[in-house]
């Protein structure tokens, strides 16, 4: 019986072990991807617009998330960011939250 009990613990350390790996590997390549994209604008500029946003980022786990990091679609928004026929970037995720789509 002890044996069985030793051996689950060991499983479940290297369950464990495994997802936090997993998870880190994740975040990585997540990190990885958003640098690659590269920002080719400031994100204060989307802030300027867009307080909600600031206010959703800056209290979360997205606050080092850059708009392209979930936006396509951002360099023609931005180009044309006072006309009433503004580009909405597109979303590549749900939002996290229902407010964070009040502009």
């Amino acid at each position: 019986m002890m044996r069985a009990k030793k051996l689950l613990s060991y499983a479940t350390l290297t369950l464990a072990l495994a997802l936090a790996v997993n998870t880190a590997v994740a975040a990585a390549d997540a990190a990885k991807a958003t640098k690659a994209a590269g920002e080719t604008f400031k994100v204060d500029t989307c802030y300027g617009c867009h307080a909600p946003i600031k206010e959703f980022h800056a209290g979360s786990k997205h606050k080092n998330v850059s708009c392209s990091a979930c936006h396509t679609g951002i360099d023609k928004h931005l180009a044309n960011a006072t006309s009433s026929t503004t580009a909405i970037p597109a979303s590549t995720r749900p939002p996290a939250s229902p407010s964070a789509w009040r502009i």
